[in-house]
């Protein structure tokens, strides 16, 4: 590493190209499932740490082998991209209508409404099972269902900390999860 003036613009370089590698190379560990703007993102900040490598190269004792693990971050980033996966969409079952229109989504209501329930948004929902949100509204309405969460059951502390003493008696490793399940199987909704 060069000495001088120039040594702590130098390390606080290396120290960024270390914090840009390291998200790169979680992209590159949740690939495919990796978020396209982020491996966009990662792609562009590599190739100006090679850049800049190349251009400090008798600056960097390490100059060389730093811009070889840059290409090898890369490589597996610039494929994601040239072959990115295909949108979660593609993967819902579809009924096409003897109407004009485009084909219908078969989806799974009472997973929806599970997911919802446990505590997603319908836009959150809506991603999981590859459609938007106003699809699951439309598909919810349609079947007479609701979209509200379910309401909370009314029940004072003292049962319900009667409730989860019994069980947790029997069940002392239990933690808050497994209680909240119990709770939930005996028709007792908290928020």
């Amino acid at each position: 590493m060069s000495t001088g003036a120039d040594a702590p613009s130098i390390h606080a370089f290396l120290m960024e190209c270390h914090r840009i590698s390291t998200q790169a190379r979680f992209i590159i560990d949740t690939i495919p499932n990796a978020d396209l703007d982020a491996a966009e993102r990662a792609v562009t900040q590599l190739n100006a740490i090679r850049y800049l490598l190349y251009q400090l190269h008798d600056q960097i004792a390490d100059a060389e082998q730093l811009s070889q693990y840059v290409n090898e971050l890369l490589g597996p980033l610039e494929n994601f991209l040239s072959n990115p996966p295909p949108h979660p969409s593609d993967f819902v079952p579809r009924v096409y209508q003897p109407t004009k229109g485009q084909p219908k989504y078969v989806l799974d209501l009472q997973r929806a409404l599970l997911l919802h329930d446990l505590g997603g948004s319908w836009e959150d929902v809506g991603t999981a099972m590859g459609v938007s949100r106003m699809t699951i509204y439309h598909h919810l309405s349609e079947a007479g269902l609701s979209s509200a969460r379910k309401e909370f059951t009314v029940i004072t502390d003292a049962d319900l900390d009667e409730y989860v003493a019994r069980f947790s008696l029997n069940h002392p490793f239990s933690g808050a999860g497994i209680i909240q399940g119990l709770l939930e199987t005996s028709q007792i909704h908290l928020p």
